[in-house]
């Protein structure tokens, strides 16, 4: 197939867009992020308020605590979570720090390795 004619061979379907293009090396946001309030620094202000005579954070984790104590897992979750640290969803361990691969496999009570302690030998 032959390119027409008002096309010219070897331009890309972008190239009529190179006259606004940034120069290599300048930055197209050369202010940076504007300078703003972000919900979590509002958040940590408020937290620092009083309520009768105590810190909004402290009740918040007060009332975090209680509802784990009375068994909401959510609630578990998030205060070891907080401080104990995430736990990461990956092992990491295997050939060349590859994830670990685990096989289960279950057999019923009457099948001969079941019977011999397991497949541990």
């Amino acid at each position: 197939m032959e390119p027409r004619q008002d096309e010219q061979p070897g331009r890309g379907p972008a190239d009529h867009l190179a006259d606004h293009r940034w120069a290599k090396g300048v930055s197209g946001n050369p202010g940076g992020r504007p300078r703003g309030r972000s919900v979590s620094g509002v958040l940590r202000d408020l937290l620092e308020r009083e309520h009768n005579g105590r810190e909004l954070g402290e009740l918040l984790a007060e009332l975090m605590l209680k509802q784990a104590l009375k068994g909401n897992l959510g609630f578990v979750r998030e205060i070891l979570d907080r401080a104990e640290g995430r736990v990461s969803d990956r092992e990491h361990g295997g050939p060349e720090g590859g994830a670990v691969i685990y096989n289960i496999v279950e057999y019923p009570a009457r099948h001969p390795v079941a019977a011999e302690g397991g497949a541990d030998r």
